[in-house]
């Protein structure tokens, strides 16, 4: 049997001091297979920079400006192609 791929979604806006944290929870788990989709509402701290450090093993969605949490959490699902 196969395990399911299951997929993450971290929407975030200006949360640059939380998201390598969040991101290194994530990375942490024992569970394979997983996908981590950042969906990023238009921040303007250094969010952009921590994501760099992590491109290769993660997917970055950059939607319209502060069309807030629900909107980006829509949009990652969106783009999920985990069963889970």
């Amino acid at each position: 049997m196969v395990d399911p791929l299951v997929s993450v979604v971290i929407p975030t806006y200006n949360c640059a001091g939380f998201l390598r944290q969040a991101l290194e929870s994530v990375l942490a788990q024992t569970y394979q297979p997983f996908e981590i989709i950042v969906i990023d509402d238009g921040s303007t701290d250094d969010t952009a920079t921590v994501l760099k450090a992590y491109r290769d093993r993660l997917r970055v969605v950059s939607q319209a400006p502060r069309r807030g949490p629900a909107a980006a959490r829509n949009l990652g699902i969106r783009q999920a192609a985990g069963e889970l």
